[in-house]
């Protein structure tokens, strides 16, 4: 075929051969009848030969045209067919990684830090289910199984959250160990979280309190003790980095629950009770699951929380 022939007049001719009419092509193509028309008589002046017999306004294919028309379909169609795979297999490299996470804990601890992971992962995509906060609250041994089945099946691929998931086929990393701040009005009704053990860390004397209410999760403390005056043990991963850093600057300016003046201080749980991740052995060597595992280490450092 001579150099320089339209790859785009190619495929007009291709198209009007198929629907046999120069408007049908239009149409289809989204341009002008005249348009059409131009690109043939392109073609035909690059060929050298006619490809369309022009007679009484009945557009028929010269013998040139049926010899070429065929194969321009052909061609056209593997084309088409190609473009589709390439774009298809482009959106297969798009993985998301299912994530399930405690509402409140993604709203403070991990939702500030997404931008980072975007930045350094575009091709992964993050996907969020709610969980438990802490997963030895309102289920017991349950609800850990709950969890184990969902990553061993692939319903999640992270679980995100305090306790444990007892499996010798799920793995834990762990994120943080916790620590409390003491938060709210001394001597108002306690809000303790369930499950958390934070009342295990102190003493009942170094905490003044007539009334104990255990709620869900740490959201419902803090609404509660923020509505009725009372205090908690807030997890320190819940403080956004500007308000753990200076105290006396409340954690939510819809809630306004600062740390409790002449508080007692910071308490930290025991060894075994810690922010952790957790995902299927399975997927161990699965390379996006890994890299948000280790971002997910590396965003919970306290210098990074802190930069």
């Amino acid at each position: 075929m001579p150099k320089g022939v339209s790859l785009n007049a190619l495929r007009v001719l291709a198209t009007v051969a198929r629907t046999q009419s120069f408007k049908m092509a239009a149409q289809e193509l989204g341009v002008t009848q005249s348009a059409v028309s131009r690109q043939i008589q392109t073609l035909e002046t690059q060929l050298g030969m006619r490809v369309i017999q022009r007679d009484n306004r009945v557009h028929d294919l010269t013998p040139s045209g049926r010899l070429l028309a065929p194969e321009l379909q052909r061609i056209f169609a593997q084309l088409d067919e190609l473009t589709s795979t390439i774009q298809q297999s482009k959106a297969a490299d798009i993985r998301c990684i299912r994530v399930a996470i405690h509402e409140h804990s993604l709203a403070h601890f991990l939702a500030p830090k997404i931008a980072d992971f975007a930045s350094l992962y575009p091709h992964l995509e993050l996907q969020f289910v709610n969980a438990p906060e802490y997963l030895n609250t309102s289920g017991g041994k349950d609800q850990s199984k709950h969890w184990v089945e969902a990553l061993l099946n692939d319903t999640v691929d992270v679980v995100v959250s305090c306790g444990h998931l007892q499996s010798k086929q799920v793995i834990a990393q762990r994120l943080a160990g916790l620590e409390y701040i003491h938060m709210g009005q001394p001597q108002g009704p306690m809000f303790s979280v369930s499950g958390s053990e934070d009342l295990t860390l102190v003493q009942r004397e170094q905490l003044n309190y007539s009334k104990l209410t255990q709620v869900e999760s740490s959201a419902m403390a803090m609404t509660l003790a923020a509505i009725h005056q009372g205090q908690m043990l807030m997890p320190h991963y819940l403080l956004p980095v500007e308000q753990s850093a200076k105290p006396g600057v409340a954690v939510s300016p819809a809630l306004q629950l600062a740390p409790a003046h002449g508080a007692v201080g910071g308490f930290h749980s025991p060894s075994d009770q810690a922010l952790q991740c957790f995902f299927a052995k399975h997927k161990e060597r699965e390379l996006a699951v890994v890299a948000f595992v280790n971002w997910l280490q590396h965003a919970a450092r306290p210098e990074v929380n802190e930069a």
